[in-house]
């Protein structure tokens, strides 16, 4: 999820955007290595084991 929040005043979230369709959950990408989707995923499993 992307969002942004505003923090002037009353705190309210402005704008919540899924943006899991753009995110890269490949393991191997040639030239960049793990996408950071599936990077997000590994360091997620790690936390909550």
């Amino acid at each position: 999820m992307a969002f942004e929040i505003d923090t002037t005043g009353e705190v309210r979230v402005e704008q919540w955007e899924d943006v899991t369709s753009v995110q890269n959950f490949n393991e191997h990408n040639r030239g960049i290595g793990v996408g950071r989707g599936a990077l997000a995923l590994r360091v997620l499993r790690e936390l909550n084991a």
